[in-house]
């Protein structure tokens, strides 16, 4: 591997095979398209020019955002906004009452505790017995 050199870091200073590339570069910046291809060029262009204008002066990329139209294909829009309708209502639809036609009264349902559970609601409530005491100064 080649080892860098302090020449080769310095922008200012012109390379051989920059200036090298340049003299060979030159006499293509003299060049210029054919008439031939500048002709076919300028068609194009008048042919462009004519549609946009034939077309009311407007063309797509020239109306505003607001005004675009998008075509959605319409089971996509009707899922579209039943999901908002369903999502809008679904806070005010109150999933566990029953029914108003059913006979069956409801009845909550307990859960039991274990008496590990009991031991341990014994241990906090004896915990915070304690901080009370330190947090009073201890009296």
């Amino acid at each position: 591997m080649v080892e860098p050199t302090d020449s080769q870091h310095e922008p200012d200073e012109p390379r051989a095979e920059e200036a090298r590339l340049r003299s060979l570069l030159a006499p293509l910046a003299s060049l210029g398209p054919s008439a031939e291809l500048r002709g076919r060029t300028r068609r194009r262009v008048l042919a462009a020019l004519g549609e946009q204008a034939s077309a009311g002066g407007r063309s797509p990329a020239r109306v505003p955002w607001w005004r675009r139209q998008v075509r959605v294909p319409w089971p996509l829009a009707a899922a579209v906004v039943l999901w908002l309708a369903a999502s809008a209502l679904l806070p005010w639809i109150r999933l566990d009452r029953p029914s108003p036609g059913s006979s069956r009264p409801r009845t909550p349902v307990v859960a039991e505790t274990t008496p590990e559970e009991e031991r341990l609601d014994q241990v906090a409530i004896s915990l915070e017995g304690n901080a009370s005491f330190f947090l009073d100064g201890g009296s």
